[in-house]
């Protein structure tokens, strides 16, 4: 008997065992069959939960994503009362120190409820963190018509040079493209890559939950992944608490730590954003605003277009932009909207310091002040609307 060790098994002795286990020990199909129940169950499951969701009166989309847009839009054309969609970004949406019931829409709706002593107004929220415009028109194609007022937000940092590159965030939400019509000796070359996109369009067209994934993160973590952790950590009551022990230990006023947005990167970013020029009518991101304006004029809605408003004092305070040439390109604008059959309203100077977030986003004061003014213009519009029919 030889006394010498055994060799080291190699890199194909390993796979080859492996193969020897997986055949052994590897699921039947009734694993299989088991796995693709439970997946059914959960999908069945979450378009129930789904349902419920997009029935409450604060739903607003997750963020970052289009998940359930289409779904509420089709509930919404279900709906026979005062209906208004307001179309934008995440200055619409929830935000971790924002929650879903001060909501620009959801401020709206409430109000006008109580103005008008009717329970049924809605006031759906169509925000979408970070849309352009071209992801705005394609939210404005699926409206429904039940919608009697659209309200559209612009803002000025999308209009520019920096924003034409990232043309639309969600293409989910766009028209699905037919194909082209190529000779026979492409198509065969190119049946892969076409079987591929088809299957992949009816596998998320079937699969709810692989289409609206980001709903159930959104939920779970508040508005985004990790957002709710992120801003416990950054600004809410478990930094608090950490900075109480820690002056209580050291003996030092226990005032409250605060939390500024405004960082270089940020500055630095807006700057980029705003600082152009001047308006390029002809650029694509014009072109998107121009088509919009006339999908909705020709579907006949009442449509209010405003500016987004700004925090002018730090937008000065570190050389952001020009205030004189921003409100010069709104002027031009604003006309162009006004000529496309919609009202313009220039909001870019509304407000005060303490009623801001950052440059953009606003506080829960200054959400109520804008849920007041576009309120104010909508019955404006309605009045002259009555008077104009009898």
């Amino acid at each position: 008997m030889s006394d010498r060790p055994n060799p080291a098994p190699t890199a194909a002795d390993r796979v080859q065992a492996w193969g020897a286990w997986l055949r052994k020990n590897g699921p039947t199909w009734r694993a299989f069959v088991i796995a693709v129940v439970l997946l059914a169950l959960a999908d069945a499951a979450a378009r129930v939960v789904a349902r419920w969701d997009l029935a409450r009166d604060e739903f607003s989309p997750p963020w970052r994503s289009d998940a359930l847009v289409r779904e509420y839009l089709q509930q919404l054309a279900e709906y026979r009362d005062p209906l208004i969609a307001m179309v934008g970004d995440s200055t619409l949406q929830p935000l971790p120190e924002m929650p879903h019931e001060i909501t620009v829409p959801n401020l709206m709706q409430q109000r006008l409820r109580a103005a008008t002593g009717n329970p049924r107004w809605k006031v759906a929220n169509l925000g979408l963190s970070g849309a352009h415009l071209a992801d705005q028109l394609n939210i404005v194609r699926l409206l429904p018509k039940t919608a009697e007022v659209v309200i559209v937000t612009v803002n000025y940092k999308f209009l520019g040079p920096q924003a034409e590159t990232p043309l639309t965030i969600y293409p989910g939400l766009a028209p699905i493209q037919e194909e082209l019509n190529l000779p026979p000796e492409i198509r065969i070359l190119t049946a892969p890559v076409w079987i591929a996109r088809v299957g992949w369009r009816l596998l998320k067209n079937h699969w709810f939950l692989l289409r609206n994934g980001a709903w159930i993160s959104d939920r779970l973590f508040s508005n985004r992944p990790g957002a709710w952790l992120h801003w416990q950590v950054s600004n809410g009551w478990f930094r608090q608490q950490l900075h109480w022990v820690r002056c209580t230990m050291t003996g030092a006023p226990t005032q409250p730590i605060s939390y500024s947005r405004w960082q270089p990167p940020y500055i630095n970013d807006m700057r980029q954003a705003v600082s152009f020029s001047e308006l390029r009518l002809g650029s694509k991101q014009m072109l998107k605003l121009f088509a919009l304006l006339t999908e909705l004029r020709q579907r006949g809605f009442i449509t209010i277009v405003y500016a987004t408003p700004y925090d002018w004092t730090h937008l000065e305070e570190y050389f952001i932009a020009d205030r004189r040439t921003i409100h010069g390109n709104l002027e031009l604008l604003g006309a162009l909207i006004e000529q496309a059959g919609a009202v313009f309203l220039d909001l870019s100077e509304m407000g005060e310091p303490g009623w801001f977030l950052d440059m953009d986003h606003l506080t829960a004061e200054g959400r109520g002040k804008l849920a007041d003014l576009l309120i104010s213009e909508i019955r404006k519009r309605q009045r002259m609307a009555e008077s104009l029919g009898q």
